[in-house]
């Protein structure tokens, strides 16, 4: 006869649910990308032990995103600088064991599987320091997005430059 006690989950589902969550990170590998570009993923994991991966490519022009992670986990300036992008043990040193506040969405729906799942949400770098707690912002408080850049504007924005030839700062704080 099966044993129900096998399937008893004391954590309450082994994948973070959609929301905000103070994570610690548990570890970091290097994979390859299906485009061949390199990149590097986290295993998250909340006090209850569940988990959440998230990736960052390790190309030059996207280590900005890697960096804001790496600020929100607590590296300091000197820190990054130090830091190998292309050593694995300076992920597994500086990052691993840091706490980390994420926020968690469902994401796009995986055309071959027809399936959604839940996934750090990267497209507004919502990762922010553990000591901090984040304050909700209500609905009608967000602004409208532009429809255009305002070119004087434009000229003081901090987002890094992708642009050929254009160096940028890999650690913007």
């Amino acid at each position: 006869m099966p044993n129900l006690g096998e399937h008893y989950d004391d954590a309450g589902g082994q994948y973070l649910p959609e929301g905000d969550h103070l994570v610690t990170v548990k570890s970091a590998r290097f994979f390859t990308y299906h485009s061949g570009n390199e990149g590097v993923e986290f295993v998250l994991a909340d006090k209850r032990g569940r988990e959440i991966k998230v990736a960052f490519s390790r190309l030059g022009t996207a280590l900005w995103m890697i960096a804001s992670f790496a600020k929100a986990c607590g590296l300091t300036r000197e820190q990054c600088n130090a830091f190998d992008t292309d050593n694995l043990g300076a992920y597994q040193r500086y990052l691993v064991g840091r706490a980390v506040n994420v926020t968690v969405v469902k994401g796009a729906v995986n055309p071959s599987t027809g399936k959604q799942y839940s996934e750090v949400d990267k497209d507004h770098r919502a990762w922010w320091p553990a000591d901090i707690e984040r304050e909700a912002e209500p609905a009608t408080a967000k602004a409208p997005m532009p429809s255009a850049v305002n070119p004087a504007t434009a000229a003081n924005s901090t987002a890094p430059s992708t642009a050929a030839g254009e160096t940028s700062d890999d650690c913007p704080f």
